[in-house]
This record gives structure tokens, sequence and C-alpha cells, in this order.
């Protein structure tokens, strides 16, 4: 309903028409005309079940009950058809304005699914992140899965770095704040990064080392001191930053993060 209302909002600010947005049902979510919402459109079912775009002229219109004159256009996100846009008025006066009030919806939905996806992405990460620091075997298999699809090399050496900031005693609020803020430049650095918030001041980093790697980062010394130096320019917080051993596996990422811990 709120998206539908968006839609609505969004277009009549440029189109002199009214706009209707119906669900994949057929029901009003939102419109310009607030009267009609909860009613069931028939252009918007006519449209739906074609998964064409269907114009109802006045004649038409008293044929069906409750419709009114108009065009309904078929929404679509990701390949599935999910509702229907509809502008009131005679098809040849609306009909140049269908194709960009549907583009504009599609456009809003989109960016919601994909908005939602991320979002999902990032909570998948933590809840995979803190179920895996917590490890307990009768959950293997079921961490195995999420490895996979993480793209987590369990034979690579796991390591976990553990940060605890250290905040005034007014300042709780700010450390979780600035924990969040991390989270996010470390997505921004590595979009694979695995993080999790393991308190209100405290987040673990799970990383892979490949001990015959070379380059800049190829210790885990080197990465501790990269990873504070970006706790330093980030956060005004004094902090302790600690590295658990480097194990492979899933008990060794949960050992890593014991150690870390110590």
């Amino acid at each position: 309903t709120r998206l539908a209302q968006e839609i609505v909002t969004r277009t009549m600010r440029i189109i002199p028409f009214n706009v209707n947005v119906m669900d994949a049902n057929g029901v009003i979510l939102a419109s310009g005309n607030a009267d009609r919402v909860g009613e069931l459109h028939a252009g918007a079912l006519l449209a739906l079940a074609k998964k064409l775009t269907v114009e109802i002229d006045a004649a038409a219109a008293r044929k069906l009950h409750g419709a009114q004159p108009g065009t309904n256009l078929p929404l679509s996100v990701g390949g599935q058809v999910c509702g229907a846009v509809g502008l009131s008025g005679a098809p040849d006066q609306v009909r140049q304005f269908g194709e960009l009030v549907r583009l504009t919806a599609e456009m809003i939905l989109e960016q919601a699914a994909l908005a939602t996806e991320l979002q999902n992405n990032s909570r998948y990460r933590e809840a995979f992140v803190l179920n895996l620091i917590r490890y307990e075997a009768a959950h293997r298999p079921e961490l195995e899965g999420w490895a996979r699809r993480l793209g987590l090399d369990l034979e690579r050496m796991q390591l976990v770095f553990l940060l605890e900031l250290q905040p005034g005693l007014d300042a709780g609020a700010n450390a979780l704040h600035d924990i969040q803020r991390l989270q996010m430049r470390l997505l921004a650095r590595r979009d694979d990064a695995l993080t999790a918030t393991v308190g209100p001041s405290e987040m673990v980093l799970l990383d892979s080392w490949e001990p015959a790697r070379k380059g800049f980062e190829s210790t885990p010394q080197r990465r501790l001191e990269a990873l504070a130096q970006m706790v330093r320019e980030e956060c005004a917080l004094p902090f302790t930053l600690s590295m658990g051993i480097a194990l492979p596996g899933l008990e060794g990422a949960a050992v890593s993060y014991q150690s870390a811990r110590s």
C-alpha cells in the first residue's frame, strides 16, 4: 500500500489524470480518488488476465460493473506480473501517458525490491556469522549449506577479528552507530565481507586466509593493522581490536572467535 501510494503521488504530479494502482488480484491499493481504495477494478482484472494494456471507453464502461473509462497496464518486476496501474479518462486522452506511468511505477517497485533484497542479504550474512561463531555440531549441515551459498571456502584458514569500542557512560548509542557505520564501510571496500554485531559496542569480522598468498595484506598481522587503521579513520572512540588464531573449517572459525575474545 505504501509503494502504491508513492506511485500515485509521484505520477499525479506530472499528469493531469487520476491514477489507480492495483494489486495482483485487481484490488485498488491507492488512488487519487481515495473513495475507490479497496474496490475491485474491472479494467485491471482484464489487463492482469491478458498481461496486456486494456483500454475501456465510455460504452465498455457501462457494461462493466463499477468501471470507468481509461487505460490499464500490467506491472511487472523481475519478469513477474505483480499488479496493474490505471489512468482514468477518455482512452484517446490518457493513452499517451500510460507507458510513462507504467515505467515510473515499475522503477519504484524495482528499487524497493532491490532494497529489500540487499537488506535481507545483509541480515542473512550476519545471521550466518553469528551462528558460525556460536558453532554447534548439530547445526553443521545447515552452516555448510550457508557457507556454499555465500561462496565461503571452508578449506581455507578462517580468521576472526573482534572489535570492541570503549564508549563513555553516555555514549552507548554512538558506539552502536559507529559499529554499523564500520560494517557499511567494510562492505563498501569488500562486498563479500562477513561481519556481525555481537553487542552494543562489539563487532566481529570473519576473514579467510591463504598462507601461500602474496601481497600487502597477505599475512594476518597486516590485515589486523589495515583494519585497525580503518577503525581509527572512522571512529573517534577508543577501541580494542583483537585477532583470533587462524584455523580451517567451521570449528576453526568458532575457535578463532573464542581465542580473539580471550
